[in-house]
């Protein structure tokens, strides 16, 4: 069975967020909202990620959203979206996790 482009980027989010939680919480976290859960607790303060069910009469989704200080983080333009509520969330914490190590935000 091979892996859509989704599969790979909630692969690939599991594995980012994982290995940076793991340094900081060592523990089992089996599902991607336990992940997700983790990780949130570490930027919480006024950090927010929000979540979101989309519904129209082919599909479900959900869209996860970062907020501070009670508006729409502006780095991150669009919702990180998927069919399983933990999966969008694991999604908007990678992106969090690769925000905060990139260079410019080393410099800071």
């Amino acid at each position: 069975m091979a892996l859509d482009e989704c599969d790979l980027q909630i692969t690939a989010a599991r594995a980012e967020v994982l290995a940076w939680l793991q340094r900081r919480k060592p523990g089992w976290y089996d599902a991607n909202g336990e992940l997700a859960l983790g990780f949130a607790r570490f930027v919480a303060g006024q950090t927010d990620l929000e979540l979101r069910t989309v519904r129209n009469p082919s599909s479900c989704h959900y869209e996860a959203r970062w907020y501070h200080g009670g508006r729409e983080a502006s780095e991150f333009r669009k919702p990180f979206c998927a069919e399983r509520e933990g999966d969008a969330r694991l999604l908007a914490c990678a992106a969090m996790l690769r925000l905060q190590i990139t260079p410019a935000a080393r410099r800071s």
